[in-house]
């Protein structure tokens, strides 16, 4: 089961990723689908399997459902992870939606790099977690998902 209210976290993602039911190139030159699936990264394999069928590879396409069905299979998986993080449960709706969103856009493995925001937040120093998210490189790439992601983390306060 799900900490995280899935609805607002799949609202957040879709506002952050978009929606495209056809692959795409994103802004890191990634072949992406769905919420921001990285094909070139994850391959087809797990999008498949939450799906349940197999995607035509040369003209790729997935309807609406299937898109939130992968997004909220990823969710879980990446929920699975952040569990281990002892203070995942502790944060609030909005903070742990940062949190969440911060791996689904980063990826288990490169979100381990952000140790002294990592830190921070487990002080519940989020002013503090704050700026270190505000200097990083993923803040310069992401714009306006990091102004709206850093201001959540910073304040607690829902984007809307």
């Amino acid at each position: 089961m799900s900490l995280v209210d899935k609805k607002r976290m799949i609202d957040q993602l879709i506002l952050h990723e978009g929606l495209r039911l056809t692959t795409y190139t994103d802004s890191t030159g990634n072949v992406t689908i769905g919420i921001g699936y990285n094909v070139s990264d994850r391959g087809w394999g797990d999008l498949e399997r939450a799906i349940d069928r197999t995607v035509d590879k040369d003209k790729p396409k997935i309807t609406k459902a299937e898109a939130i069905l992968v997004c909220d299979h990823d969710i879980e998986m990446f929920e699975m992870f952040l569990r281990k993080w002892k203070i995942y449960p502790t944060l609030d709706q909005v903070r742990m939606r940062v949190v969440l969103d911060l791996a689904y856009n980063l990826g288990s493995v490169k979100l381990k790099e952000f140790v002294n925001t990592k830190k921070a937040i487990e002080a519940y120093n989020f002013g503090i977690a704050s700026d270190h998210l505000a200097k990083s490189k993923w803040a310069k790439q992401v714009k306006s998902r990091a102004v709206r992601l850093i201001k959540m983390l910073r304040t607690g306060i829902d984007y809307i």
